[in-house]
């Protein structure tokens, strides 16, 4: 019996090897991804002491004269735009995406004349970085991602698009685009937003709790409401908006007033510690001035 069984686990063993994966993704191909004047990019295998698998890549910029490797640890590489005629900004934008679920990449930025200059943003959603139509200049959607708020699950993310433009020799807010959009204009139900504010107050004020049981208090509705308002320079609005919405009463008993505030408090925390607003800077962002108050109130 014993050998019968060693026998069949072996012949299970082989048949989970030759087995192929259904969907298994395929490594971008080695060689050449991008060529210009006076240079490529190209996609290399990863160097050796790191990741060293067959599926590892990482990119390189090659001219006449010498090698830049730009970074490395990719799961798939690709050419998001490139510049032609008229446009303006870099030669080529390339993205390296490291795979998982977080949507780590690296964002490139290379123009090679007359001398190879490369700008490089590093965040986590940005394998769904996108180019927006119109306009000869370079303009990109990049996510402004807010992470475990109210302490929702990973899948739970709230990402909103931050609208930004080449301008000079790198990328800037697009205000226009940022004050006109439809970001702040979404369409929302009131009645959502005093549900999952009452979760968060019952959850979190009389019983201290850190993990809600309630799904309506991590909110995530409300903040993406509120944050489209405060990124498109409306957190006057969005401070009304809380205001409005939050419950005055619970169970009979009057709410400490305090939690509006704290609740308020860490909306604006977490945008401006975000690593976007720290990159772009709010300069053009209206009103960024009530977000920036409200981060420094206690926590």
């Amino acid at each position: 019996m014993a050998v019968w069984l060693d026998r069949l686990g072996a012949l299970l063993a082989s048949l989970v090897l030759l087995t192929p994966v259904a969907g298994a993704a395929q490594p971008a191909p080695l060689g050449s991804l991008w060529r210009g004047k006076g240079g490529e990019v190209r996609v290399v295998a990863c160097p050796p002491g790191g990741d060293t698998d067959a599926y590892c890549r990482a990119l390189a910029v090659t001219t006449a004269t010498r090698t830049i490797r730009l970074g490395g640890g990719y799961m798939s590489v690709k050419t998001l735009w490139q510049r032609d005629g008229a446009r303006s900004g870099p030669d080529v934008l390339v993205l390296g995406d490291f795979g998982g679920s977080g949507g780590d990449a690296d964002l490139f930025a290379v123009t090679l004349t007359p001398e190879v200059h490369v700008t490089k943003w590093t965040g986590e959603r940005f394998d769904i970085v996108a180019v927006r139509p119109g306009g000869p200049a370079l303009r990109l959607t990049l996510p402004f991602d807010i992470e475990y708020f109210n302490d929702a699950p990973h899948a739970g993310v709230i990402i909103l698009p931050l609208p930004v433009i080449w301008s000079g020799n790198g990328l800037v807010l697009d205000r226009r685009a940022l004050t006109t959009g439809h970001v702040s204009r979404r369409s929302s139900d009131p009645a959502v937003m005093r549900r999952e504010l009452r979760a968060w107050v019952s959850e979190r004020l009389p019983h201290g709790r850190d993990h809600p049981k309630d799904p309506d208090a991590y909110t995530q509705a409300s903040v993406e409401k509120l944050v489209g308002l405060m990124l498109s320079g409306h957190a006057d609005e969005a401070r009304r908006m809380l205001d409005r919405n939050w419950p005055q009463r619970l169970d009979g008993q009057e709410i400490i007033p305090s939690g509006e505030d704290r609740f308020w408090s860490a909306i604006c925390r977490a945008v401006v510690t975000h690593h976007l607003w720290r990159t772009f800077g709010p300069a053009g962002i209206p009103h960024a001035d009530l977000i920036q108050r409200g981060a420094a109130l206690p926590a």
